[in-house]
């Protein structure tokens, strides 16, 4: 009886779960991001390998969301559920592999957490890789503790093809991925009496997974020095540390609570951890895993703060492709917890701050300003005509060319951001310009995009005689856009 309770409960909360992280997605709103994204796979297989090579970012999510492309037509919605059958994914995993291997509690909470911390319903809509980096780290690290217990040839595929796929997803998940090897590695040479055993299928994996990132490495030295060059994150002591201890709790509410409820779930579950560690541990033969999935956990975080120091690469954002190590970590020791009251109460005020969250999240998606430039612009623009924005107007002017493809567009690179390769995602209708000069010749009517003050507005016309035909403002809830345009003819 107890079990079929717990079972109803754990397909209940995946449902639930499931039509929870959609609420908020059905839209056609976008930012920068997601319009790389969307610009990205309108291109051919081989286009996405080439152009995303010069961007920041592996390629393989980009792959995937391409065939979503062939399936949907290019739907935006479409788009945004393929993220959220990541997150649906990631809480499916409680009931078929962590209920699996480490009981009922850990697996529902594992589920529990995957759909309600309050960042899910964010990262579950966005049309971008996070859920699916968070997917395959998280199975490579099941298959990685699953060969401490087995040494099957199905369980060392699979950790080898999960370990790849978080290697070509995003690098946060390559580290943490390379990780997980290096830590299976060295319980494998502690272990005397299964070392011959597990060595050589090791290396094999190994150099299977090595020869397949092959094909990428000179793009990934390529994107590194791109980046060493100058990136837009910014760090900021303790602020930063700060940001990225809260960051899984805060989704789109109070900083307070989200401080409490991170403060509550690292308090108890390290206190249960150092309280019942060595028991495990003994029972596990030397392998704890709610202790090796926080240590790789916050490795990731302490490699890419020392790589920060060359050039900032810290961003709580990124830490998401890691989020099923540290659901993990809470599930695992939280189901072995004595302050029963004590958790329930945190999961009643988890539940409260993202339903809450999700409510603010879907409002500003839904809002009606989100689209009114959009609608501007379709009853104005002429198939003649020509749009043109710049760096600090990125954002908008992103977002106008993808909702435009087909016409003429400009980006005017003037602070030589150098990344004119990575941009031919948005062409080839949109061109890279590095100076006004090369306007010189465009005759007739050019929409400017300025996100602030119309700058680039006041830049073109001192520069050029230029007649205003009309000038409009739009202030957008999604992401807080704004949208300055200025009609003119020239």
């Amino acid at each position: 009886m107890e079990k079929q309770k717990n079972k109803i409960i754990h397909i209940g909360i995946i449902i639930l779960g499931s039509i929870f992280i959609m609420i908020g997605l059905f839209h056609n709103n976008m930012w920068f991001d997601e319009t790389y994204s969307v610009a990205l796979v309108k291109h051919s297989f081989y286009d996405i390998w080439m152009i995303g090579g010069n961007d920041v970012h592996p390629t393989l999510y980009y792959f995937m969301l391409k065939l979503i492309n062939i399936i949907t037509g290019g739907n935006i919605i479409g788009y945004r559920l393929f993220s959220a059958l990541g997150i649906a994914i990631l809480g499916l995993l409680g009931f078929t592999h962590i209920k699996k291997d480490f009981g009922e509690k850990t697996g529902i909470l594992f589920s529990f957490f995957s759909f309600f911390l309050p960042v899910i319903p964010m990262y579950a809509s966005e049309i971008r890789m996070y859920s699916w980096a968070a997917v395959f780290v998280t199975l490579t690290a099941i298959y990685s503790y699953r060969l401490t217990k087995i040494n099957k040839a199905k369980n060392w595929i699979l950790f080898g093809i999960f370990s790849l796929c978080s290697l070509y997803t995003h690098y946060y998940s390559l580290m943490a991925a390379g990780l997980i090897n290096l830590l299976l590695f060295v319980y494998f040479i502690k272990r005397k009496e299964i070392r011959n055993k597990y060595i050589k299928p090791f290396f094999i994996t190994g150099i299977i997974q090595f020869i397949a990132y092959m094909p990428w490495l000179y793009f990934m030295f390529l994107q590194v020095k791109n980046v060493s060059k100058g990136f837009w994150i910014s760090l900021s002591f303790p602020g930063t540390i700060f940001e990225i201890l809260q960051f899984q709790c805060l989704g789109n509410f109070d900083e307070r609570i989200a401080c409490l409820l991170a403060f509550s779930l690292f308090t108890l579950a390290f206190s249960t951890m150092y309280k019942i560690s060595k028991e495990i541990t003994d029972k596990q033969n030397q392998f704890n895993p709610g202790k090796q999935a926080i240590v790789v956990y916050f490795l990731v975080i302490l490699a890419a703060g020392l790589l920060s120091i060359k050039s900032p690469i810290l961003y709580p954002r990124y830490l998401f492709t890691v989020s099923g190590l540290l659901i993990f970590f809470w599930s695992y020791f939280l189901a072995r917890t004595d302050a029963k009251k004590t958790l329930y109460s945190i999961c009643i005020l988890m539940i409260a701050s993202t339903i809450y969250g999700n409510i603010r999240f879907s409002l500003i998606n839904y809002n009606e300003t989100n689209m009114k430039q959009i609608e501007y612009i379709s009853e104005n623009i002429k198939k003649e005509d020509v749009i043109i924005f710049r760096n600090q107007d990125l954002g908008a002017g992103s977002v106008i060319e993808t909702n435009f493809d087909g016409y003429k567009t400009l980006f005017y690179d003037a602070e030589n951001w150098n990344v004119e390769k990575a941009y031919e995602a948005y062409g080839p209708d949109m061109k890279t310009i590095h100076n006004l000069d090369e306007i010189e010749e465009i005759k007739g009517r050019i929409w400017v995009i300025d996100s602030e003050n119309y700058d680039l507005y006041n830049e073109i016309s001192k520069k050029y005689e230029v007649n205003l035909i009309e000038k409009r403002q739009f202030k957008t809830k999604y992401k807080g856009y704004n949208y300055n345009f200025a009609l003119i003819t020239k």
